[in-house]
């Protein structure tokens, strides 16, 4: 399989890395740590880039592209640590694409691809389990007025949303979990900022007797649930570009510190400790860039690809970590001060490290993947 990126997605990541250059720079990434909101400038542009609705289908007003051609934006907004509801929204653009049942669903889509209005989905529990297993709340009482008590933690954008996507308990039926469409400003949901070593816009959503009305309800018997789970994996591996993008960047700074810094008389980067975690990096990375878009391209081909996307989630995990971990060795103090611009990167991915599901979730995935559908003995 040729998974090379082509001249279209080369010159589409170059007019990206121009965008996010001109407004992601450093100093606005510092200026945006610790905030609850994100810039409307960034996000319209990125609308006009037509880039939010990408993947949506162009009945529901949007381009009809695949997953492989947002791949080289997301490897900018990794290297540039752009903050933008960019992801979030995408999932949700997918899952209502594959699971809207009212027209009034479709048109929610059809108005995001134009930038307008923001779902977001509210999935994380505090039992931090990733997928159907930390789907604990339910709304309860009889079908038509249904009650949600419960909570969704470590969800994105909360304060600017429009409307949540929610998964639940379904208490009565043969389904085992439904996803609700509710508007952010209904009465009986509260949003609450959450503190997280990223600095990124995060939040703890609140339902208190939240009404479940029947058209809340997305898709029909486990549609819904399977279109969000399958939006999710995808969106996670573009969580993997943006490894790639900021791991690219923090390789550079780590090569030209490496050639600067002298000690006992050499650049350390001629000594072979160093040049090891130098190497280490660029394996991570490569690897990392290898797997996403193996995945991305079998997904994009209509292949089956739920191997692939656990394989390259599993290791893309792993690697957010293990190349800051090599960068910062090389560093050593200096780059743990504010002053210095590494942490940023390290701080941003450890949260990529564990949104939309760890290294373990995603192996696990891929145990069960291998389990059901064992590979042919060549």
């Amino acid at each position: 399989m040729d998974i090379a990126l082509t001249d279209e997605h080369l010159q589409l990541q170059r007019t990206a890395r121009e965008l996010f250059d001109a407004q992601s720079t450093i100093a606005v990434v510092r200026q945006q740590r610790g905030r609850q909101d994100f810039s409307r400038a960034l996000w319209q542009s990125l609308v006009d880039l037509d880039s939010v609705g990408l993947t949506v289908p162009r009945e529901l007003g949007g381009s009809g592209a695949e997953l492989l051609d947002l791949w080289p934006i997301y490897v900018e907004m990794g290297r540039s640590l752009a903050v933008s509801p960019h992801l979030p929204v995408t999932i949700a653009c997918e899952t209502l694409a594959a699971a809207a049942t009212t027209e009034a669903h479709r048109a929610l889509v059809r108005g995001m691809a134009r930038g307008e209005g923001l779902v977001i989905p509210a999935t994380l529990e505090p039992s931090g389990e990733y997928g159907a297993e930390g789907v604990a709340i339910s709304a309860a009482g009889p079908v038509g007025d249904r009650r949600l008590t419960g909570r969704k933690v470590m969800v994105p954008f909360a304060a600017d949303a429009t409307h949540f996507l929610v998964p639940l308990r379904e208490t009565d039926g043969a389904v085992e979990i439904v996803v609700a469409l509710v508007e952010a400003g209904r009465e009986g949901i509260t949003v609450e900022p959450s503190a997280n070593v990223a600095g990124v816009p995060v939040f703890q959503v609140d339902f208190d007797e939240l009404a479940i009305r029947t058209d809340d309800l997305l898709g029909d018997g486990d549609t819904a649930w399977a279109a969000l789970d399958r939006a999710m994996q995808r969106g996670a591996l573009l969580r993997c570009a943006e490894v790639v993008g900021a791991g690219e960047r923090a390789l550079e700074m780590v090569l030209d510190y490496a050639n600067a810094r002298s000690q006992f008389g050499n650049p350390i980067g001629r000594y072979q400790a160093v040049q090891y975690l130098c190497s280490d990096m660029a394996i991570a990375i490569h690897l990392t860039d290898l797997f996403g878009r193996s995945a991305a391209h079998a997904a994009s081909r209509h292949l089956p690809d739920a191997r692939q996307l656990a394989m390259a989630n599993a290791y893309g995990s792993a690697a957010a970590q293990h190349i800051m971990h090599c960068a910062h060795e090389v560093f050593a103090g200096v780059a743990f001060m504010e002053e210095h611009d590494l942490h940023l990167f390290t701080r941003r991915a450890k949260y990529w490290e564990l949104d939309l599901g760890d290294a373990r979730y995603h192996r696990d995935l891929l145990t069960a993947s291998l389990a059901a559908d064992p590979p042919p003995v060549w």
